[in-house]
């Protein structure tokens, strides 16, 4: 897989837009843009600042291989890699189906808070 190809495919593992991403390397995105598309490789001395914004390795973004299901979940801070596949399918669904999914995780989120505030006041 080339650079391009990685670069973008962690950045969208990660939820960002590529102005997102510019934005994170102090960089215009039409930057962002012409490395995905591979007209131009990152300096090495953006390449640091590139792996750190995408939560991956400098040897993750130079290596060849396709990032494996494990990196995946790993990169998004999740074992579950069913639900990392999951996820990266969610920009297929409809924007009423996107916020009703956000919607649905926010709720389970802000239960887990919940639950976790109340645990530690009983064990205070």
């Amino acid at each position: 897989m080339s650079l391009g190809r990685k670069i973008a495919q962690l950045r969208k593992m990660k939820d960002l837009t590529q102005g997102e991403l510019a934005e994170k390397l102090n960089i215009h995105q039409s930057m962002v843009t012409r490395w995905e598309k591979d007209q131009v490789q990152p300096k090495s001395s953006s390449i640091q600042r590139l792996a750190e914004a995408l939560d991956a390795s400098v040897e993750d973004l130079l290596h060849n291989d396709e990032v494996s299901p494990q990196k995946k979940a790993t990169i998004r801070g999740l074992e579950n890699t069913g639900l990392v596949e999951l996820l990266g399918q969610v920009h297929q669904l409809d924007a009423g189906d996107q916020e009703a999914l956000r919607a649905v995780l926010d709720a389970m989120l802000t239960k887990r808070r919940i639950q976790d505030m109340v645990g530690n006041r009983k064990s205070a």
